[in-house]
């Protein structure tokens, strides 16, 4: 029997092992209502490491610290984002767990991307959702918004003329539409906060601008809840 698309304490803490023994693959996952390919089986999906993605380029300022796990924020990224990083993959996979059921009490679906690094920590970028559909324009120029394009590539468009009439700043505008509000993000980040009794920190400006759009990837994997 297949489990529904959705995650558990026990899936995240898998599957950042599975990174974590395997560096050479990064991982995403597509949530329910967020670009997710087949509803009715639990997975995530692997992607060979070498790819760089445009979100792992900007400034990360911090909001809380949460049982060890250090949580900041992408400032000046178009999709609101929170970067949770951890060399102690259960405690990591705990708070991620504990924020994603903070999103699903609001009625958010969400994405992530997981990448491992050389000194053994793991980085979690995660995406809550905006429960507003994008404009069906964009969602026609851009075709799915699941977690790659959040991290700032395009793999969904396999049309080769709309991939080229695609524009920087339309990509942009659809990652901003699918992203929570100013006011629910705020809300996100004051439970987060609340988490570790953290009052956060200041506001930085990016050190980088957006990279653009990266051309569709070859190689992704599909892993099972089960492993």
């Amino acid at each position: 029997d297949h489990m529904v698309q959705g995650v558990s304490q026990q899936n995240l803490a898998d599957w950042l092992a599975h990174v974590d023994e395997h560096p050479e693959f990064s991982l995403y996952y597509n949530h329910v209502g967020a670009g997710a390919s087949v509803e009715g089986h639990r997975h995530a999906q692997l992607i060979p490491a070498r790819h760089r993605f445009p979100v792992e380029s900007f400034a990360t300022p911090p909001v809380a610290e949460v049982d060890g796990v250090a949580i900041g924020e992408l400032v000046g990224y178009p999709a609101k984002t929170l970067v949770l990083t951890s060399g102690d993959l259960e405690r990591l996979a705990a708070v991620q767990h504990r924020i994603v059921q903070q999103f699903e009490a609001q009625g958010l679906s969400f994405n992530f991307f997981v990448r491992a690094a050389p000194d053994q920590t793991a980085t979690v970028y995660l995406y809550p959702r905006s429960q507003a559909s994008p404009s069906g324009q964009r969602i026609t120029a851009t075709g799915d918004v699941g977690a790659m394009e959040l991290s700032g590539m395009v793999v969904s468009l396999s049309d080769r003329q709309r991939y080229d009439e695609l524009t920087g700043e339309a990509f942009e505008a659809a990652l901003r539409d699918v992203s929570v509000s100013d006011v629910v993000w705020q809300q996100l980040r004051a439970a987060v906060q609340r988490m570790s009794g953290h009052a956060g920190g200041p506001i930085r400006r990016p050190r980088k601008q957006p990279e653009g759009i990266q051309l569709p990837v070859e190689g992704t994997a599909v892993m099972d809840a089960e492993g």
